[in-house]
Formats: structure tokens, C-alpha cells, sequence
């Protein structure tokens, strides 16, 4: 299993009684997590300097509490990297840096922040296949991707190489990604398609 842990922006610092803490960016959230089944001393400082807490309701759903966080913040992944698991991913045919993407991260109401930071490895992944696919320019990669929730995996995409994302989501998400998309210079110059339900073939 290959492991996202080449993130500089991100990290797991501590998890105790069903929270875990951690840093994105300068900012420290405290989000709950029903994997985190043991009660251990919140032991990290982290927990004393959190800037945004998301407290789950017993009715579902839940809302945050913020301290000094503000409504809006960038962080960035560098593509590229080997991957934990030993074998070096295959970088871009030019021998060029596949590119580094900057993701705008906001708190939503239901305790995501617009990223799941451990899909870096599929980014990786993907993007890697893209960049190995020796295809000609006027015969771009295709993608189609169903669950285009945050639009992380098009961003690490782009920058592989030539391609024609087509995307399925929401017409709230297409927005917010859109706002991201232009956050991130690699791919001003990328041809991308974006669609909410119901959905159009290639």
C-alpha cells in the first residue's frame, strides 16, 4: 500500500477518542473520525492551539467552532515524488517537474475542508500513467471521472500532460472548483470539461 506522506502542507499530529488532529497549512482543525476507537492524553500542543474545532451532533451533521481561522486558505502539494512504497513513479517524458498544485481549502458545513489529502498517492499514480502514456498532442488522455468531489484529482491531472478531463458533480462543486482551477497556474493553458447531472458521453 503506498502511503501519502510526502505532503509538507499536511498532517496527522494525534488522534485520540474519536477526533484526530491536524495541520493544514499554518492551521491547526480538530475533525472527528470514527476510526479513532482508543482514549489517549491529547499530549500533542496542537490540541491547545486548534483554530477550527468541528463538533458532531448527536442527530447527525455537526458545526464548527473557529479560532482565528480564517474563511479561506491555500495550501500546495509538489507531484513528482516516489512513492512509499519503494517504487519510483515515472516522471515526464521532457524530464521537466510535473508541476506544484496549490488547493484553496475552506471549512464546510459537513467537516470537510474541500481536499482528502490521502489521495496524493493515486495523484501520483495517475498522473504518472498519464505522463508514460507516449500519446501525440493531437491525441490527448480522456478521464472520466464519476465522483469528481474536490476537484484535487484534475488538478493533479492537468499538469501530467495533454488531457480532456470530463467531469460529473454538482453545480455548487463546479463552481468551487473552477475558483481553485484558476489558483493554480499549471493549468491555465489545460482544456477541461465540466458537467453536472445528468451526465454527457465524450
Amino acid at each position: 500500500m503506498w502511503i501519502a506522506d510526502h505532503w509538507k502542507d499536511y498532517k496527522v499530529l494525534d488522534a485520540s477518542n474519536g477526533e484526530k488532529l491536524e495541520k493544514w497549512g499554518d492551521y491547526f482543525l480538530v475533525r472527528p473520525d470514527p476510526q479513532v476507537i482508543w482514549d489517549t492524553p491529547h499530549s500533542h500542543p496542537g490540541w491547545k492551539k486548534k483554530n477550527g474545532h468541528y463538533h458532531r451532533s448527536a442527530k447527525g451533521g455537526g458545526q464548527w467552532e473557529f479560532f482565528q481561522l480564517p474563511d479561506e486558505w491555500s495550501i500546495s502539494y509538489s507531484l513528482n515524488t516516489p512513492a512509499s512504497s519503494g517504487h519510483p513513479l515515472p516522471g515526464p517524458r521532457d524530464g521537466s517537474q510535473a508541476g506544484n498544485l496549490v488547493f484553496r481549502l475552506k471549512p464546510f458545513a459537513f467537516k470537510h475542508t474541500g481536499l482528502f489529502p490521502e489521495q496524493a498517492v493515486n495523484w501520483e499514480w495517475f498522473s504518472g500513467l498519464i505522463r508514460k502514456s507516449a500519446r501525440p498532442a493531437q491525441q490527448p488522455v480522456k478521464i472520466l471521472n464519476l465522483f469528481a468531489y474536490t476537484g484535487g484529482a484534475t488538478l493533479a491531472a492537468a499538469p501530467a500532460g495533454l488531457l480532456l478531463p470530463f467531469h460529473a458533480i454538482s453545480t455548487f462543486l463546479i463552481q468551487y472548483i473552477t475558483m481553485k482551477r484558476k489558483r493554480c497556474q499549471v493549468l491555465h493553458h489545460r482544456r477541461k470539461r465540466w458537467s453536472s447531472p445528468p451526465y454527457s458521453p465524450f
